[in-house]
């Protein structure tokens, strides 16, 4: 989806997990604003990524059956969302701690987060 109004803001990224155990989580969907476009994925889990937490799956409203069965394998979700940032040093989140973590679980380095002290309407 394009949105002409976004094209000339930074990147801006959203993620959702498994739990929020730092060691433990991991990512399960990626949505993404950049250059005017909106992306979006749900990751398939890795054989190795066991923890699920109850609480985080109400938040997020995705179960882990759902995740193997429309998930999208982990190397394509890499090589989308790392096409998708090229040119970007520098990306923003609502929740750049977490976000870094999980992109780091998703083998997407390099990436910066910004961090915004306000917000306006768009």
């Amino acid at each position: 989806m394009w949105f002409d109004s976004l094209t000339n803001l930074p990147p801006v990224i959203d993620l959702e997990a498994s739990s929020l155990n730092r060691q433990h989580s991991y990512p399960i969907s990626c949505g993404l604003v950049v250059r005017g476009r909106s992306c979006y994925w749900i990751i398939e889990p890795e054989p190795d990524w066991n923890v699920w937490s109850a609480t985080s799956q109400a938040v997020h409203g995705l179960t882990r059956p759902y995740l193997e069965k429309e998930g999208l394998p982990l190397k394509q979700v890499q090589a989308e969302i790392a096409s998708a940032l090229s040119g970007f040093g520098v990306i923003y989140s609502d929740a750049p701690e977490w976000g870094g973590l999980w992109c780091a679980k998703l083998g997407i380095d390099g990436i910066r987060f910004g961090i915004s002290t306000s917000c306006r309407p768009l």
